[in-house]
């Protein structure tokens, strides 16, 4: 299992690299959520994406009881939060 989640991790990190290589990443931001690996969201912040992570603490009715798909109230806490990191990135890219 362990094997199997460092071979997904040197994937994703290609890919990474392969994507800063060839894009313009500057104004993309990447949108992970709370249990994502910590390994590929430092990978990505550390080629210049910005992210953002969602925050679930403390808020069981984000997903459903039965499996971990969001509830309606799970889909409206994540775009709440990923408006408000969206509009400071964007007065932070206007300031500069």
């Amino acid at each position: 299992m362990k094997e199997n989640l460092q071979e997904n991790n040197i994937k994703v990190f290609n890919l990474i690299d392969y994507i800063k290589l060839n894009y313009d990443i500057s104004r993309i931001t990447l949108v992970f959520h709370p249990n994502s690996n910590k390994d590929i969201i430092e990978k990505c912040k550390s080629v210049g994406f910005q992210i953002i992570i969602l925050n679930s603490d403390n808020d069981k009715t984000w997903i459903f009881e039965n499996d971990h798909h969001w509830t309606c109230y799970g889909h409206k806490r994540a775009a709440e939060q990923v408006s408000e990191q969206l509009l400071l990135n964007l007065n932070n890219y206007n300031s500069n």
